[in-house]
């Protein structure tokens, strides 16, 4: 949150007020329209804050928070909730980006074939090098992973995954990796990951800019 720090002062970007609701709450709400009823927040800095402002439950899903001893990364937390939650899939999403898809449809996709991930692409973006790019082969099947590069390309990691749980149990524990930087050439090389590629909008507030288009595009939709 470095690059909204003049903005955001201490509070986390997940907890950012859009239009006067934290823009976690717009996660939760199209989580909430699939009728998801657990979800886990894993978090390192600011637990305090997090749990002021988001209660033990939002709708009709209960929220659990995973606290990391020491910061564990986007990869590491994903780790350590693989050795925590009992089922066999994980579905995952970043804490400050939104995407309006059909996410029945994306979970639909996953359970109807035998991938071992699934990661939701968006086609077109600007400034597309603040984000992970992806190669993808005739099947949709992803060759190569770049995060944050000038590469030009066609498909841009959304930040929304399904995974199958055993891919991680190679990875050590309490162990920071970054799942865009770390993990991701191992998995890619060793297990069947695919694209969803979507054309809707998305919706980051990693920047100044960005954060200010969200009042605008909350406000339409």
């Amino acid at each position: 949150g470095l690059r909204l720090k003049k903005i955001s002062g201490d509070t986390p970007k997940p907890l950012m007020k859009i239009n006067r609701k934290p823009f976690i709450n717009y996660l939760l709400d199209l989580l909430e329209k699939i009728s998801v009823k657990k979800v886990y927040i894993s978090i390192c800095h600011n637990v305090k804050i997090f749990k002021k402002t988001i209660p033990n439950s939002y709708k009709n899903i209960k929220i659990i928070f995973i606290e990391e001893k020491i910061p564990l990364g986007t990869g590491g937390s994903i780790v350590a909730l693989s050795k925590i939650i009992k089922k066999k899939n994980l579905f995952v999403m970043n804490g400050d980006s939104y995407v309006n898809i059909d996410l029945k449809k994306f979970i639909d996709t996953f359970k109807n074939n035998n991938f071992d991930a699934l990661i939701a692409l968006n086609k077109s973006i600007k400034n597309e090098n603040r984000f992970g790019s992806i190669k993808l082969d005739k099947n949709n099947q992803i060759s190569e992973f770049s995060e944050k590069t000038k590469t030009k390309t066609k498909y841009i990691n959304a930040g929304i995954y399904i995974f199958k749980k055993k891919i991680f149990s190679s990875f050590e524990q309490q162990v920071n990796y970054s799942l865009e930087y770390d993990l991701f050439k191992s998995l890619i090389k060793n297990y069947e990951i695919f694209g969803w590629p979507f054309a809707s909008d998305l919706i980051d507030i990693g920047t100044p800019n960005s954060y200010k288009e969200a009042f605008d595009y909350f406000k339409k939709n």
